[in-house]
């Protein structure tokens, strides 16, 4: 079960960055491989530690103890409907060019993002608390092959100085690309794997695999 926890731990971290806080328990220090991970999950009320202020990262992890951190998770992951705004995917054959609006300019970070039918929410994280952000999903109208497409998630961050660690939950709909895959190959079922690039970069991006 401590396995698990662990597992579980370096799951979520993967899918939220820590913003920088003072150590939240006694016995969890910098320099631990474990320490953002924690921070971040204590931060988003995910895992609390005990009464004494410690996080016991030694201890086994009972069910129990497991079962609430799910239910936790599952809370944090699965905000109202009403935090989300729909939009359309932008089709163009161009991508817009480093500026100081639309851009790849800033950085951005996927907390976590998940499909339900021909929609994908997405939750980036960015650099902000001043100014308001604006983001768009463009899609170039083509596919790699038969199994690959890919998108670019931008970002337009108004001139921004604050620094704070923000969020935003988007939704897209992403009918464009199924009805265009449907007449291109002839087919009404697909696996396709959607590549979603937060910067210019090939290192920076996600992979969502869309079924329908």
């Amino acid at each position: 079960m401590k396995k698990l926890s662990f597992l579980l731990i370096g799951f979520i971290a993967g899918l939220v960055p820590t913003a920088f806080a003072a150590t939240v328990f006694t016995d969890v220090e910098e320099s631990s491989w474990y320490y953002e991970a924690v921070q971040s999950l204590s931060e988003k009320s995910i895992i609390k530690g005990y009464d004494d202020g410690s996080f016991k990262p030694s201890d086994n992890v009972n069910r129990a103890e497991l079962a609430v951190t799910l239910d936790r998770l599952i809370e944090y992951l699965e905000p109202a409907e009403h935090e989300y705004t729909l939009s359309k995917i932008q089709v163009s054959d161009e991508l817009p060019a480093d500026s100081d609006s639309f851009s790849f300019t800033s950085d951005t970070y996927t907390n976590y993002y998940f499909l339900d039918g021909d929609i994908l929410y997405l939750s980036p994280g960015y650099g902000g608390g001043c100014e308001s952000h604006s983001f768009e999903m463009i899609w170039d109208g083509s596919f790699t092959d038969s199994e690959h497409s890919n998108l670019y998630l931008i970002h337009d961050e108004d001139g921004e100085t604050c620094k704070n660690y923000e969020t935003q939950n988007l939704k897209f709909d992403l009918s464009t690309i199924r009805q265009a895959y449907e007449t291109e190959f002839a087919v009404t079922e697909a696996d396709l794997q959607l590549r979603i690039y937060n910067k210019a970069e090939d290192g920076n991006s996600i992979t969502v695999n869309y079924s329908f």
